[in-house]
């Protein structure tokens, strides 16, 4: 039996995942701005980032929508920024202006009780903390620097740490901490790092320099930024909030990631991570566009795509786009490699092509993809069945993992069907189906996705495109029909809906409880035993709940 617990209150619409995710980033990539536009308040409409749904940054002082939240720097945009040396990316501006200033984010995911949360700073004098709570309730600073430059952990004003770790005033800092229940009790943990030197903080630490444990509640429902005192510089950027140390540090060696989370052509826009450019078009081929069914392909074939509320690329004529990713891969000293989702559809795996080109610059070094069937492999020609070519290795409406993997000495790529079985991406091939030697030692930033179906009827489907420097970060988060669980509840006219993918054959229970501490879940409502649906997605609406607060969990089971 599995259970996947949602820890959120009935007022929230959110997604669950059994897996372990980078929650909430902020890059404050807002472009110029100007006096107007420098504040982070409800007028600007500032909804950047991921984990915030389309919640925007509200004012705290004042009216929320025209009142002092805190500044970006003007006239932007400039980026608080990470060595080179670590995989850490910084893109967008910043919080930076020498005034007071206060603004307030709601999240749209729920937090679990043990979550990470790391952000870049420098303080130049005056008072600065990053907070977050539930209503009126400050449950968790991360952060609170006071205006003699030490910074301490806690929950309220009141109630931080003792001890503090002294600021020097002009220094790059990554802060990093973690909330977490022990024996009941909040521990809350903070460490500080100078940015000079990377190598200390890419491992979670051992000892951490500041503890403070007390009793609080769990919820946490929106994040605060503050800025005290006129005349002082307080930067503030890269806040992200994970489940743990790797996701919110970067750790993992996964460089970027696309899901495709986008409705109509994808020309211009600009989600995922670790991408340095939205995307672009490739000289006057039409761009892609997106299913905007809120499908996705996943590894698995039945059904062809689950309901997640994402989307996925197709290509029924040619179509093209390129983007670059923010940290480049060095051939010199590291191995590219790339994955990507794929499905022919209705008759076209005899005629469609599909291909990706990694360059650097003007020099294209990697050329993967399929022609008509047969999969191929280049490490210095572009263009389609160049190189190493297998024939016959697609079939139709089939999904499979693309997998690419390019070094110094040359590459090599392979087309995994998508089984369902995590125990398939375990490691990479023991033996590629096309492999070509090709020397580059050449820094690959940027890529260029190409697809077309050619004659006769149907097309193909793209998803899920990953780069990584190594097999686990290739393949970290994917999805296979033993994997995936994706849960979302909303709250309808007082009433509340649930849906979730399922595994036929499963059953399915709605358990809740009023409060986590007391961990009394019990079945609610009498929905037990609810068998998986056929179209893998299952859905029950128009649930009664009268309560102010209360968290739900799913129990999957046989």
């Amino acid at each position: 039996m599995k259970q996947w617990t949602i820890a959120l209150s009935v007022l929230w619409l959110a997604v669950g995942s059994a897996s372990a995710t980078l929650l909430v980033t902020e890059s404050f990539d807002y472009g110029t701005v100007n006096n107007t536009t420098k504040f982070l308040r409800g007028a600007n409409n500032y909804v950047g980032g991921t984990g915030w749904g389309t919640n925007e940054w509200k004012a705290l002082i004042g009216d929320p929508d025209t009142g002092i939240g805190v500044r970006l720097e003007t006239p932007g945009p400039v980026t608080q920024e990470y060595p080179s040396s670590t995989r850490l990316y910084g893109r967008g501006s910043r919080i930076n202006e020498a005034y007071e200033g206060a603004s307030r984010r709601a999240f749209d995911v729920a937090l679990p009780d043990t979550s990470y949360m790391s952000c870049l700073i420098n303080w130049g004098g005056g008072t600065m903390s990053i907070q977050m709570g539930n209503g009126t309730y400050v449950r968790w600073q991360p952060l609170n620097v006071d205006a003699s430059g030490k910074l301490r952990v806690g929950r309220t004003d009141t109630q931080l740490s003792a001890e503090f770790v002294q600021l020097t005033a002009g220094t790059d800092y990554m802060v990093v901490a973690r909330r977490t229940t022990e024996d009941g009790t909040r521990v809350l943990v903070t460490k500080v790092f100078e940015v000079s030197n990377p190598g200390d903080f890419l491992s979670e630490p051992v000892n951490w320099d500041l503890t403070n444990s007390i009793i609080s509640g769990v919820a946490m429902s929106h994040l605060d930024v503050t800025a005290g005192e006129n005349g002082y510089s307080k930067i503030i950027d890269e806040i992200r909030i994970g489940t743990t140390y790797d996701d919110v540090v970067g750790g993992s060696t996964l460089i970027a990631y696309e899901n495709f989370d986008y409705s109509g052509a994808i020309f211009d826009q600009n989600g995922g991570t670790g991408w340095s450019t939205a995307w672009e078009a490739v000289g006057t081929v039409d761009p892609f566009s997106a299913s905007g069914t809120e499908k996705s392909l996943y590894f698995g074939q039945s059904p062809d795509l689950i309901t997640d509320g994402s989307s996925h690329i197709w290509s029924e004529t040619s179509k093209a786009g390129k983007r670059s990713f923010s940290f480049p891969v060095d051939l010199a000293s590291q191995t590219l490699y790339f994955t990507a989702l794929v499905r022919t559809y209705d008759g076209s795996a005899a005629n469609a092509d599909m291909r990706v080109e990694f360059y650097d610059g003007g020099n294209m070094r990697a050329n993967v993809g399929f022609s008509n069937g047969d999969l191929f492999v280049d490490g210095d020609v572009g263009g389609y069945l160049a190189g190493d070519i297998a024939t016959n290795a697609v079939a139709d409406d089939t999904t499979y993992l693309l997998v690419m993997k390019r070094d110094l000495d040359g590459i090599s790529a392979s087309l995994i069907v998508a089984d369902g079985n995590s125990s398939t991406l375990a490691a990479e091939p023991a033996s590629w189906q096309v492999t070509q030697v090709a020397l580059s030692s050449l820094d690959l930033s940027s890529l260029r996705l190409y697809a077309n179906r050619g004659d006769g009827t149907g097309g193909l489907r793209i998803d899920e495109l990953r780069i990584a420097t190594d097999w686990a970060g290739a393949v970290s988060g994917i999805n296979g029909a033993a994997d995936v669980l994706r849960i979302q509840m909303s709250v309808n006219a007082g009433l509340l809906d649930f849906s979730w993918t399922n595994r036929l054959g499963k059953l399915y229970d709605i358990e809740s409880c009023i409060g986590l501490s007391s961990g009394d879940w019990s079945a609610y409502e009498g929905n037990t035993n609810i068998p998986a649906d056929a179209s893998g997605v299952n859905s029950v609406t128009n649930v009664p709940c009268t309560d102010p607060a209360r968290f739900f969990r799913l129990i999957e089971k046989d």
